[in-house]
């Protein structure tokens, strides 16, 4: 079926979770039923059309068939076999996978489908990388990142190319790189919803490390960033549009930015280039570290426009060129948290509640704790896959998106989920400098040492600074800081002049791990 004649539309806030059928049902009836047939973006229903019902655990193994009583092992494996109607359950417990797929594609009458076990919470601990997935739906697969094997250039879940598929109701969380979600590639009708993606730690340039980052293109389709929670890139924005260099041949389009509540980066939102014809409508938007958060950057491209958002702690909601106001937005308004976290975020402000990823009355669950996994023999031989029936299989129709209407009970302690947080709005100063300020006949090989109040992210050359004042240039330095104790070591290239003044000065770029910038810090002291 052609995509081409496919218009985009806005999906509604996301429908309460349908209960869920047991497993051993899934994988017994297979009687011939109707299918379900998605008409635009976001409707996308569970299908097994003509496919296998597959499985991955990690108690499997990538020479068994992938089924319920014999699954695969590793994601990577199981994703590369999927074909047109397959769904793949993958089961609870943590997959330590750089995973860099090339999808088959599915149809509109034979979707592929990935999908967290009921009630289960699988997790890849490294990369998601899906190259041209088209008409498939991915649900419930978490993604964090692998500190051993992952580098600060590899973007953690990378979506390129592609349509008609959509990526919801999972955790994505921890990236120290680009991106938590990077989407690339020219992609059309795509959907990112229902997720909580947050922490994505300064790793890379000013600026540079984002929750989503949407590169696209200029020949892009539609796609949807909606009903989302996305928190934490105090070095970046929580969603970036844009590619990676300003120029008329770079930007991004057509993406509707809805319903999310985006909390906690440099800008909320950025657009940039050549970006053209991007909404960002019924958000909410807070805690712009540069005071803009909606903001045009070096933006030339037309069409952009923000209405009916509730922003705060901010000084200005939109800002830069080329975002028009489309009015109906609410500025300032506080729409005071009942705390921070994937199961926090709730607005108490009656006006804010018809805003952001709860809109509607519904809200985003805390994470599923993973139960242990039931061993599976291994078989004697290599299990031959059994032929695929001719009758068409009963469709496996999971919950189309977590968002419920009443609350979920507290989750189970899970180790690699973070808790709800508390507001901190405390900044973190310094605790101690050496040498003091006012400091006379300081040697001039000296280092300087300063203690931070607590733990801290952003100390570089850029924002722990030295001044010769006599000259008013910086003078070369090396500076490290140790996360226990949270020390700052400031080293000079070479011996200071003698009988000068230098300037030690430590910048607000320094945060702590809510985000607040440190209290910023300069004095002086004279060399001998």
């Amino acid at each position: 079926m052609s995509v081409a004649h496919l218009s985009f539309v806005r999906p509604a806030p996301p429908a309460a979770r349908r209960p869920s059928r047991s497993a051993g049902r899934r994988f017994q009836i297979i009687a011939a039923v109707a299918l379900l047939v998605p008409t635009a973006i976001g409707s996308i229903g569970y299908v097994q059309a003509s496919g296998y019902l597959r499985a991955v655990a990690t108690t499997g193994s990538d020479a068994n068939p992938g089924t319920e009583a014999a699954p695969w092992r590793t994601i990577g494996h199981a994703l590369a076999a999927l074909t047109a109607g397959d769904t793949l359950v993958v089961h609870g417990g943590t997959y330590v996978e750089h995973v860099a797929a090339v999808l088959h594609a599915g149809t509109a009458s034979a979707p592929i489908v990935v999908r967290a076990a009921s009630g289960e919470r699988p997790i890849v601990k490294g990369l998601l990388w899906l190259t041209s997935p088209t008409w498939w739906t991915f649900d419930g697969l978490n993604v964090t990142w692998d500190a051993a094997t992952d580098t600060a250039s590899q973007h953690m879940v990378r979506l390129f190319g592609g349509s008609n598929w959509t990526f919801k109701n999972a955790e994505v969380w921890g990236a120290h790189s680009y991106a938590g979600i990077l989407v690339g590639q020219t992609p059309s009708n795509w959907r990112i919803t229902a997720n909580c993606i947050h922490d994505t730690y300064a790793s890379n340039s000013t600026n540079q490390d984002h929750n989503i980052y949407v590169n696209s293109g200029l020949s892009a389709g539609p796609g949807s960033i909606d009903h989302n929670i996305m928190f934490n890139a105090v070095n970046g924005r929580n969603i970036k549009l844009g590619g990676p260099s300003i120029s008329d041949t770079n930007g991004t389009q057509n993406v509707s930015i809805s319903y999310n509540t985006l909390y906690n980066a440099n800008q909320n939102v950025s657009m940039s280039g050549s970006s053209r014809n991007n909404t960002v409508d019924h958000n909410i938007l807070g805690k712009s570290l540069e005071n803009h958060l909606i903001y045009g950057y070096s933006l030339f491209g037309t069409g952009n426009v923000a209405a009916h958002n509730v922003g705060f702690l901010s000084t200005k909601l939109i800002d830069g060129t080329n975002i028009s106001d489309g009015g109906g937005n609410v500025f300032p308004r506080d729409p005071r948290f009942d705390g921070l976290g994937c199961g926090g975020f709730h607005p108490a402000d009656a006006t804010s509640q018809a805003y952001g990823a709860y809109a509607g009355g519904a809200i985003l669950p805390g994470p599923i704790p993973t139960p242990a996994p039931t061993a599976v023999a291994a078989p004697t031989q290599k299990a031959v896959a059994t032929p695929k029936p001719a009758a068409t299989s009963v469709p496996t129709v999971a919950p189309k998106s977590t968002l419920a209407a009443t609350p979920s009970p507290a989750p189970a302690a899970d180790p690699l989920a973070p808790p709800v947080l508390a507001l901190d709005a405390t900044r973190p100063t310094v605790k101690s400098r050496t040498p003091a300020a006012g400091t006379r006949s300081v040697v001039r090989g000296v280092t300087i040492r300063v203690v931070i109040s607590e733990a801290v992210t952003g100390v570089t050359y850029r924002t722990a600074r030295l001044v010769n004042l006599r000259t008013g240039h910086r003078v070369a330095v090396r500076v490290s800081y140790n996360a226990t104790t949270h020390a700052v070591r400031i080293d000079p290239t070479f011996s200071l002049r003698a009988h000068t003044w230098d300037r030690v000065s430590l910048l607000t770029g320094i945060h702590d791990q809510a985000g607040n910038p440190l209290i910023a810090a300069t004095w002086r002291f004279l060399t001998r």
